[in-house]
């Protein structure tokens, strides 16, 4: 099964590391501002081994990323994913902070602020059902990042579709998981 890992990525050798130690792909978050050491990771590993995760809040018409601290217009928020596609990040994981968690739909207008990318775009934070997958797929997304969705609102921390029991350490930071009696975590 192939494993994207994420956290604490800081230089080659640590990405390098990583992937020796059978990732396929590393995610990049605190790295983002520093494209030369994007460039440096991607040379040794290839741009399909690197993903950027960008966590973002929308304010009317700014987008603040937090890896970098500052707020972005719409287009000014395309510039820096031109950047970050310019310097070799092989896949984008856009998550909207504000809806993670929430199963209240995904922020689909999103699409729009990343266009003219060639490099895939993943959008995370609020699926509440299969049609927001669908929509995404519609508008040109290339894949959902999701979690409780999947959550079954039982109490019994298991995962829909006959996937395996998850541990969740601490249910009630889900909005759709509901602790059980017999919780074992």
């Amino acid at each position: 099964m192939p494993v994207t890992y994420g956290g604490g990525v800081r230089s080659v050798e640590e990405a390098v590391s990583v992937i020796k130690s059978g990732a396929e792909k590393i995610i990049v978050k605190s790295l983002l501002p520093d494209l030369e050491m994007i460039r440096k990771i991607v040379a040794d590993l290839g741009s399909s081994a690197v993903a950027a995760a960008i966590d973002y809040r929308r304010s009317g018409s700014w987008i603040e990323v937090a890896a970098f601290g500052q707020r972005f217009l719409g287009h000014e928020f395309n510039e820096m994913l031109r950047q970050l596609e310019s310097a070799g990040i092989g896949e984008f994981i856009l998550t909207d902070m504000d809806r993670e968690g929430t199963c209240n739909g995904l922020d689909t207008e999103i699409i729009s602020f990343a266009d003219r990318l060639v490099t895939p775009v993943l959008i995370q934070g609020g699926a509440g059902s299969f049609k927001d997958f669908d929509e995404a797929n519609t508008l040109g997304f290339d894949g959902v990042v999701f979690s409780s969705l999947f959550c079954l609102t039982n109490g019994s921390h298991e995962m829909v579709a006959g996937l395996p029991k998850v541990i969740v350490s601490d249910p009630k930071r889900f909005a759709c998981l509901k602790e059980s009696e017999d919780d074992e975590s």
